[in-house]
């Protein structure tokens, strides 16, 4: 490809007959943007380039920006009760950065409710009445394992990474000392590095880029 103008998305690939065929962007089979330097294949058709592969280059498939369909934004709120509701279970697919802050707040909403009752109960000086937030606290951290990993899988799979690395930073923030900085690290990562802006081997971008 040898040049493609983004504002009318269109191009000029040079052939290997040595001919130069004329293109728009619907003519490329694949949801990628198109970029100056990408190998392509291409059926050559009254003049111009049809049925476009990229097939190698600097706007390979795998490295072009995607330009398909993406989900509607959800918003931070919509994201984190969908987290925990709709794909309470889900492990595949990709998860935003939204997603992944999203989750963290209904976390933490989800937490601090039954977390408040200990105010009250302690005051009252009583066991018994320690009791109960001890077992609501401890109900919500173990419903909220399963989806805090599936959340972590998808933000894995969104940087193209596969998902059982969560349970390896898991098992290695049991270590003393380091480990807790490594979770924490890793943590940070998950929250502000960018997804892959094209397609993965597990979907989709959730974004437009």
């Amino acid at each position: 490809m040898i040049f493609f103008d983004n504002a009318t998305s269109t191009g000029r690939i040079s052939g290997a007959d040595g001919h130069r065929y004329d293109f728009s962007q619907q003519d490329l089979k694949q949801p990628v943007r198109p970029a100056v330097g990408a190998e392509v294949d291409f059926e050559p058709r009254n003049g111009a380039a049809r049925d476009i592969y990229v097939i190698g280059g600097a706007a390979a498939a795998h490295q072009g920006s995607y330009v398909g369909k993406v989900e509607p934004d959800l918003g931070l709120f919509g994201y984190g009760w969908r987290a925990v509701t709709a794909k309470y279970a889900a492990f595949s697919g990709r998860a935003r950065r939204k997603e992944a802050w999203g989750f963290g707040v209904i976390y933490f909403l989800l937490l601090l409710i039954p977390s408040l009752l200990f105010i009250p109960a302690a005051a009252t000086g009583s066991d018994e009445a320690m009791t109960l937030p001890l077992v609501i606290l401890g109900v919500v951290f173990l419903a909220l394992i399963v989806p805090s990993w599936a959340v972590n899988f998808r933000r894995l799979h969104d940087l193209g990474q596969p998902g059982w690395i969560i349970f390896v930073v898991t098992a290695i923030s049991l270590i003393p000392y380091v480990g807790a900085l490594i979770a924490l690290i890793a943590t940070v990562l998950l929250l502000v590095v960018e997804g892959q802006p094209h397609e993965n081997k597990y979907g989709v971008p959730v974004k437009r880029a």
